[in-house]
């Protein structure tokens, strides 16, 4: 018998495995990327299981509709498939589109790089001086002594 791919799973496909989920395990509470809260605790149970199912059902929902998504394939194309913030390689699955500032075309940015961004517009400019001098200090003054020359 020839090997069967995976059925096509779409958003509709998802909600009903997370309602039957929900409802089985009773579970109300989610986490920030949609899904029900991590069920802790219950590690190696078959409610651990289902939700681990779960999860890697909405990952591979979410790396296909990335892949598919025009504007992201456009942004690629136009930062030739590099992030513009940390000029690492990226592609469709390891990135996450954002709106460009002052009304642009959208840029793709990896989403540690997205995080890194939308902070810095929440705190504003002086927080990349405070980043930068906090991560790469200026060299420190050396005493006049340390800079007389040795005596022989």
């Amino acid at each position: 018998m020839a090997p069967r791919g995976r059925p096509p799973l779409t958003e509709e496909i998802l909600r009903e495995r997370t309602a039957a989920y929900c409802k089985q395990y009773g579970v109300k509470e989610f986490n920030d990327a949609g899904l029900p809260a991590y069920p802790a605790g219950k590690r190696e149970s078959r409610q651990h299981r289902d939700w681990v199912n779960l999860a890697k059902a909405w990952s591979r929902l979410r790396r296909r509709t990335r892949r598919q998504d025009p504007q992201i394939a456009a942004a690629l194309a136009s930062q030739a498939s590099r992030c513009p913030i940390c000029s690492q390689e990226l592609n469709a699955e390891t990135s996450v589109r954002t709106p460009a500032p002052l009304g642009g075309p959208d840029v793709a940015l990896h989403e540690r790089c997205r995080d890194l961004v939308r902070l810095a517009s929440e705190l504003g400019l002086s927080v990349l001086d405070r980043v930068r001098n906090h991560l790469w200090p200026a060299p420190t003054e050396t005493p006049d002594r340390a800079r007389r020359p040795k005596k022989r």
